[in-house]
This record gives C-alpha cells, sequence and structure tokens, in this order.
C-alpha cells in the first residue's frame, strides 16, 4: 500500500509548478504567413501571434472542449485551473464565431467576468445574446470564418470588411472591437502598420472599461505598429497608458502576447523609473513562468536564461537558475539540472536548491537521501518563507508512511498559500489531502477536506 501511495504522491509532487501535461499530447502545427508577416505574426486555429520562440500548447477548442469534459464530471478544479493558465485563449474561444456557441462557452464568459478589471467583462452578456438574437451574428459570423479561412492561407492582403458600424446594437462592444481587431490585424501582417495603429488604438479605448488586460494587449500592438511607421511619439504614448506593466501587478499578467509585445516596444520607449514599469529582466522571467505552466519548458527556459542576461536586480539570479533547473527537469534533462542545482545550494539558494535535488532522488526512487535533502530544506525553512518547500515535503513524507508528519507541514504550508491570496496553491494542496485520505480509507478525513474544497474559491 505504501508504494502505491508513494507512486501516486510522487507523481502529484513533481506535477507542481514544472512538469504540466498538454492536454492532447501534442504540440499544435503552426503556419507561417506569408511576406513580411513570416518574421512577425503566424496564424494558429483562430489567432494571430508574435512569433520568435512562442510556444502555443492548447488551442482554443481544445480548451472549450477539455473545460467542457470537466464540467460533465464536475471536475471544477481542473476547469479552474485550466482558465487560470489560459484566460487569453478562453477570450479568444469567446470571440470565435463556431466556439462561442459551444455549450461550455457560458462557463468560460461568467470566469472572464469574474476576474475581469475593471469588474464590467461583459462576456457573459454576448454569449446570452448569441443565444437569444442568434439572427443578430448570422452574417457576421460567415464574414469572420471567411476571413480566417483566408489569414490562415497567408493572405493578409484580403480585406478585413466586417463592418464595426453595423455591431453597435450588440449589448457588449465586443463583436465591434473583434472586427476592428481583425482588420488591424490583415493591416499590419501586410505591411501597413501606419493604417493599422490607429485602429489597434481604438480597440483599446473601446475594451478599455471592459476588460483591461484585453486593452492593453491591443494598446501594445498600437505601440509597436506606430514605432514600425516610424511614429514615435504615438508609440510613446501608447506605451505610457499600458497598466499591466508595473512591478506589483506583473505576476497577475497571464497573456504571454502582452509580455512579448511589451519587450518589443518598451525596449525601444522612453526610460521609465523601475516604479512605473517593469524591465525586461522582470517580464522575461514573467514570461518564463507563464511558459513553464504551459507546458513549453523550452521556451521557459529561453525566457529564463534571457532574463538572467538583463540588468536588474529583481528577480535575483539564483532564482532565474533556479527556474532554469525546474525547465531542464521537465525536458528531462535531470543531470545538467543536478550540476546546476549543486553549485545553487552551496549559496543563497541552498534551500530551494535542496528541495529541487531531493525531488530528483526521489523521482529516482533514492527516498533515502531524497527524503534527508527535502528535510535540510524544510529546516532551513519556515512555512511563512517558502510555504512550496514545505508542501512538497509534507507530500513527500506522506508518501513515505508519516501521516502526521506529512499533513503537518502540509496545512501549515496551506495557511501560508491563503495569507498570500495564492488561491490556487490553497486548492491544490487540499486536492492532495483529499487524495492521500481517499488513499488511506480515512472517510472522516476525506469530507472535511471536501467540506473545504466545496466552501472555496472556485469562481463561477
Amino acid at each position: 500500500m505504501i508504494r502505491a501511495i508513494f507512486a501516486v504522491l510522487l507523481i502529484l509532487l513533481l506535477g507542481v509548478g514544472c512538469t504540466y501535461q498538454p492536454l492532447d499530447g501534442k504540440q499544435k502545427t503552426r503556419h507561417s504567413a506569408q511576406g513580411n508577416a513570416d518574421r512577425m505574426l503566424r496564424v494558429e486555429g483562430s489567432s494571430v501571434i508574435l512569433g520568435q520562440a512562442a510556444s502555443r500548447p492548447l488551442a482554443a477548442s481544445t480548451l472549450i472542449e477539455t473545460v467542457y469534459a470537466n464540467l460533465q464530471v464536475r471536475d471544477h478544479d481542473a476547469v479552474y485551473d485550466l482558465l487560470m493558465r489560459y484566460p487569453d485563449i478562453a477570450r479568444e474561444a469567446l470571440l470565435d464565431s463556431d466556439l462561442a456557441r459551444h455549450p461550455a462557452a457560458p462557463s468560460l464568459a461568467a470566469w472572464l467576468d469574474h476576474h475581469a478589471a475593471p469588474a464590467r467583462g461583459g462576456w457573459s452578456a454576448l454569449v446570452d445574446d448569441r443565444k437569444q438574437n442568434p439572427e443578430r451574428y448570422v452574417q457576421y459570423d460567415q464574414q469572420r470564418r471567411s476571413l480566417w479561412s483566408a489569414f490562415r492561407k497567408g493572405n493578409f492582403e484580403t480585406k478585413a470588411d466586417l463592418s464595426a458600424s453595423k455591431l453597435i446594437d450588440r449589448p457588449t462592444p465586443w463583436p465591434s472591437i473583434d472586427a476592428t481587431v481583425l482588420k488591424a490585424t490583415a493591416l499590419l501582417a501586410s505591411g501597413k502598420p501606419s493604417d493599422a495603429a490607429p485602429l489597434f488604438e481604438s480597440a483599446a479605448a473601446q475594451a478599455n472599461d471592459w476588460d483591461l488586460d484585453f486593452a492593453d494587449r491591443q494598446r501594445l500592438f498600437a505601440a509597436l505598429s506606430y514605432r514600425m511607421a516610424g511614429r514615435v511619439r504615438q508609440a510613446e504614448e501608447m506605451e505610457e497608458q499600458v497598466k499591466s506593466l508595473a512591478p506589483s501587478r506583473l505576476a497577475d499578467v497571464k497573456d504571454p502576447m502582452i509580455l512579448r509585445l511589451a519587450l518589443k516596444t518598451m525596449a525601444k520607449g522612453p526610460v521609465h523609473s523601475e516604479a512605473e514599469v517593469a524591465s525586461s529582466r522582470m517580464i522575461l522571467a514573467q514570461l518564463g513562468e507563464i511558459e513553464l505552466q504551459r507546458n513549453s519548458p523550452q521556451a521557459a527556459l529561453l525566457s529564463f536564461r534571457a532574463a538572467e542576461s538583463k540588468l536588474g536586480m529583481r528577480p535575483r539570479t539564483e532564482q532565474l537558475r533556479l527556474r532554469q533547473a525546474e525547465a531542464l527537469i521537465a525536458l528531462d534533462q535531470e543531470q545538467p539540472a543536478v550540476v546546476m542545482l549543486t553549485g545553487l545550494a552551496k549559496g543563497e539558494a541552498r534551500p530551494e536548491a535542496l528541495a529541487l535535488l531531493g525531488l530528483i532522488h526521489l523521482r529516482r526512487n533514492e527516498i533515502e537521501s531524497g527524503m534527508a535533502m527535502l528535510q535540510e530544506s524544510v529546516r532551513l525553512t519556515t512555512a511563512a518563507t517558502h510555504p512550496q518547500i514545505h508542501a512538497d515535503a509534507g507530500l513527500a513524507l506522506l508518501s513515505i508512511g508519516q501521516g502526521q508528519e506529512g499533513l503537518s507541514l502540509l496545512r501549515s504550508a496551506r495557511l501560508s498559500f491563503r495569507e498570500r491570496g495564492d488561491l490556487r496553491a490553497v486548492r491544490q494542496s487540499l486536492q492532495n489531502e483529499l487524495r492521500y485520505a481517499e488513499s488511506e480509507g480515512d472517510s472522516n478525513l476525506a469530507q472535511q477536506v471536501r467540506n473545504q474544497l466545496n466552501g472555496s474559491y472556485l469562481a463561477p
């Protein structure tokens, strides 16, 4: 029984933070546009994204189908986790003329509305109106499908003639915004940035009171377009308006496009104080975090290494190297990860490095040495300062039959996660405790944990 529990918990333990699995086990095929767009934009599904080291392990259709499958079996934890990682793709799904009518669309819309800043969103209103007044969207949907068909073939010269003026009677501005963005995208990709920039700016202005992250994305596209057109003053005005990239909010940015655009525009813009705008080092580090969570460890590794090469004090170099080691572990390159972690274990990052080394040893079934490293990392820290270390060590103890000590560590870590507002980690901790209780046949503990899960933070 202990070995069976160990196998289950070790999978959970090593899955936190660096080994997310793709939903369909495949990377999506990438289609490049032609001409100038080949260097900057490419089409994937119903999305145009910036090139370079971008990764896209999840299509909008895959997201909404997976959300629906999890809703059918009432696995709300999986739904929350998906939408926390992929809010940008959830928005894409609701703007897609086919996916917006999917039975899971109301759940995506409710989640986006719940998390929108400012608290308006309007996504549920759009989904409801589509259902109640489908005739309003027939022509728009036909034109949109035709346009995306041309985009996928690299034909960005096709005019995006979705007239925004015909869409103003909708309860939210999203169809009008979408029409504007598509037209701007076609112009930018066909080599007309001076024509594209004002349209991106207009879309940002329309979205500003509904969904600030979406608006910031369009502002940064506008800034990039203005710079390509040589209109520096307008570019700087757009960059000044971006709200998402203050250091205090950077960890909340889950849209990798915003970060990539920021790197392309702000590096060429005016010098801001770090209190106003995050440095490229911080932006690259956050981009690495997103890539790691989206099961793109190679792209994450590149981002963390690029961050290390930039000037700045945050994040510390030791922290960036720890994240590089996690990316290497996710890439099944344990030996270079061990070399890196062994060096880090001699310095200020000793507790974190020992914890990761301990996980590697556990994965190799070297239980005694692995546990010794994890317990040393716990001794050097507190749950308040390093809750993830204490949570990992707690799970490891549970896996070898030391239930009380393991639960104590897991629960103290959970309190710290809650105090930090890391609700996703709180719920992950509860899920792990529930699995342990069920594997032990402890029905009382299992019910107590289920009650906590049912009363926790899951958004609609």
